[in-house]
């Protein structure tokens, strides 16, 4: 399924794509995972600049990892662009993460991979290069992990895959021992592993948005259980991550997927009407953080119900080979940890 992370949250110039010091075969003997069990979070917005309560949920739950976006890897459509692909919405840091081990994550489109057929070594260095001058620049530990996220596919798995290897090559010129994690879609789940250290497995997005029918696209039970049939085959280790995040996905009167609104957009109450379950009305025309909603249209209002995540947690255990894995939240915000109570938060890391 096709990532929905680019539309939920949307400095370092492109001009400093420029320091810091074998195929595989998957088995479960030659992928053996020494990390030790850490509870982790996602930070994916372009600031990064935690408040008080942010970091107050980062102590509260011994956050150890923190897994920050730091930059896209788009393809560059301007007719002046000087290369085919370039990075994209680069983190800019105004406060320091009270979190043990910064981990610099790369989310890289499927048509940025396609772009790179034949030069993986190149943008390897580059993707590398960059990292660690955003790091040094921000006096952000050198980085032990590097994260890659990509939603490949068996037309573009070789690409990936020959990237992820080049990654490992240019940490290993630099004298570095960082490890090289991705993470890992349900429907990837069928597929040849990458050549990478471990794996997250994304727990999340598993419906389709674009169903007006689904009744959850963020989590579902039911979308989830059929891909963990063979999870304990999977030859490569996998850590787990949960969504607590939520959204409004609108749809027109004809019920086609029109686009997302932030749930902190804040829709007014009195221009919808209830229709069923988790759906809206919008009873009048109206604009939303420049979205533009039209009476008829469908707000469908998902979350990820703790309830939800624990059932989904317990498809895992039982499905899963070993319990020595860490447990990721997707992501941190002050309003996706309001949804918690503290007692909540402990039972999905524990």
């Amino acid at each position: 399924m096709k990532t929905f992370r680019y539309l939920v949250f949307f400095i370092l110039t492109c001009a400093v794509f420029s320091s810091c010091n074998d195929k595989s075969r998957h088995d479960k003997n030659n992928n053996q995972h020494t990390q030790q069990p850490a509870n982790g979070i996602y930070y994916w917005r372009t600031v990064l600049d935690s408040d008080s309560a942010e970091q107050h949920f980062l102590q509260t739950n011994n956050v150890r990892k923190a897994y920050v976006r730091f930059f896209d890897i788009v393809v560059d459509k301007s007719p002046i662009a000087m290369d085919s692909v370039v990075p994209d919405a680069s983190l800019q840091v105004k406060s320091k993460m009270q979190a043990q081990e910064i981990i610099p994550t790369i989310f890289i489109t499927v048509d940025a991979i396609k772009k790179m057929r034949h030069n993986e070594a190149k943008w390897a260095e580059k993707i590398v290069k960059r990292i660690c001058n955003m790091c040094s620049y921000n006096e952000i530990p050198e980085p032990r992990e590097i994260q890659l996220d990509c939603d490949w596919t068996r037309k573009t798995d070789s690409v990936y895959f020959n990237l992820c290897r080049e990654v490992k090559k240019e940490l290993q010129s630099r004298n570095s021992h960082a490890k090289v994690s991705a993470t890992i879609r349900l429907h990837q789940l069928l597929q040849t592993p990458p050549p990478v250290d471990y794996g997250v497995l994304m727990l999340y997005n598993t419906g389709s948005f674009e169903n007006p029918e689904e009744p959850n696209s963020i989590i579902s039970v039911s979308n989830i259980r059929p891909y963990l049939k063979n999870l304990a085959d999977y030859p490569l280790h996998l850590d787990y991550a949960y969504p607590i995040f939520s959204w409004n996905l609108v749809y027109d009167s004809d019920r086609k997927f029109k686009g997302l609104i932030n749930s902190g957009a804040g829709i007014p109450d009195n221009i919808l009407t209830h229709v069923s379950s988790n759906s809206y009305e919008v009873a009048k025309d109206t604009v939303i953080n420049k979205a533009y909603l039209h009476k008829g249209d469908i707000i469908r209002k998902e979350d990820a119900p703790f309830k939800t995540i624990m059932e989904v947690k317990e498809l895992i255990r039982q499905n899963s080979r070993d319990d020595n894995f860490s447990i990721i939240l997707y992501h941190l915000d002050k309003k996706n940890i309001s949804n918690y109570t503290d007692d909540e938060f402990k039972q999905i890391y524990k």
